[in-house]
């Protein structure tokens, strides 16, 4: 059957209330009262990220961003890697990292688990393009190769990186792999 374009919208407005997120952020959830992701990573293993993109800052205009692994380019390669290139939130604060994520993938993944709605000028409203979690702070892996795809052994690589920092600072971390494929029988 042939049809007629249909209108798409953002439903990230809606997608965080119909979890509870809404509830869980703002302390109508009872115990689970006040989680917003304060003093917790999420690592993000996809294509990378914007790392000017205003949802990824704290207040006074630094990253959240703590550590990105770019491993598609050279450059200077985490210490317990030999490959790709690494930025710490000091190199993105002082303007050092040209870090790209020219797919926005990753970047549309961050601002689902961890946007804090700064970008759009919403703060913390509740349901405004706010993420699950808008104080975490973030460790990315760009593991991405040619058109988007990831290779287990890059995938279990950044994993590790990821946790490895995490444990370093001593703090929880939750890792997205948004991963599928088209490739087989469903």
């Amino acid at each position: 059957a042939v049809t007629t374009p249909s209108r798409l919208t953002p439903y990230l407005t809606i997608a965080v209330p119909a979890v509870k997120g809404d509830k869980v952020r703002s302390g109508i959830a009872g115990n689970l009262a006040g989680f917003t992701g304060k003093d917790v990573i999420i690592g993000i293993i996809d294509s990378g990220i914007d790392i000017n993109h205003d949802d990824f800052k704290n207040p006074d205009g630094t990253s959240r961003i703590l550590f990105i692994w770019d491993q598609t380019i050279d450059g200077t390669p985490p210490s317990d890697f030999t490959f790709g290139a690494e930025c710490t939130k000091e190199d993105i604060d002082v303007g050092r990292c040209t870090h790209k994520d020219f797919m926005g993938h990753g970047t549309l993944v961050a601002g689902i688990a961890a946007g804090n709605g700064r970008a759009t000028g919403n703060g913390y409203l509740p349901n405004r393009y706010v993420g699950m979690a808008p104080e975490a702070d973030l460790i990315i892996v760009n593991a991405t190769e040619g058109d988007f795809g990831l290779f287990s052994d890059r995938i279990i690589e950044g994993i590790n990186y990821i946790q490895t920092r995490a444990a370093a600072l001593g703090k929880p971390v939750v890792i997205n792999l948004s991963l599928g494929t088209q490739d087989c029988p469903h």
